[in-house]
This record gives structure tokens, C-alpha cells and sequence, in this order.
């Protein structure tokens, strides 16, 4: 059975940034984004998939060589609301209860 690949690990991306910009907020702000943001995007990266892409760019690699998991290898983002289903009661069964009352 073939191993899924596991991509890059956090603080090897982290290290990548810092060793080039200084800090992770340096970067995220001469990119044009929040100070925050590749952080985020290194922490949680379907949180932001075009801060996720310019990370993947600065590194000289692609998307899915980074994060295999949340993106195909074309390029394109993996959908990361799949499958969802409500929990919530209907409104119809809570009408109900309020006429039996």
C-alpha cells in the first residue's frame, strides 16, 4: 500500500521565512497581507490558500509539495467542507411541538 506524502513540517517553513525575512510578520506585511496572515497560513493552511500559495512560491515549490494534504496536485485547494450534514432540529418539528402545547 502507497504512503500518503506528508509535506513540509511547520517549523521547517517557519525557519525558511525567518531565515530569509527576519520574522514571520516581515513577510506577511511585504507581501501586502496582515502581520498575522503566514502565520495562519503555516499554522492552519486551508485557513488562507492564497497566503498559503505565496508561502509555496517564496519557497520556489508548489502548493501540494508543501501541504499535500490541502491541495491536489495540480494546484487546486481540496475542498475542506465536505460531507457536512445539519444537526439542527427543523423548524417544521419545533412548529409542531408548539401546537401540541
Amino acid at each position: 500500500m502507497a504512503q500518503k506524502p506528508c509535506g513540509m513540517h511547520p517549523e521547517d517553513i517557519k525557519a525558511f521565512i525567518c531565515k530569509t525575512w527576519g520574522t514571520l510578520a516581515a513577510f506577511s506585511v511585504a507581501k501586502g497581507r496582515a502581520p498575522a496572515a503566514a502565520s495562519n497560513a503555516i499554522r492552519q493552511p486551508s485557513y488562507s490558500h492564497p497566503m498559503a500559495q505565496i508561502i509555496a512560491k517564496e519557497m520556489g515549490k508548489q502548493p501540494y509539495d508543501v501541504w499535500p494534504d490541502f491541495y491536489h496536485p495540480d494546484g487546486t485547494p481540496v475542498p475542506c467542507r465536505i460531507g457536512r450534514t445539519s444537526t439542527a432540529a427543523s423548524g417544521v418539528a419545533h412548529r409542531q411541538n408548539e401546537v401540541a402545547a
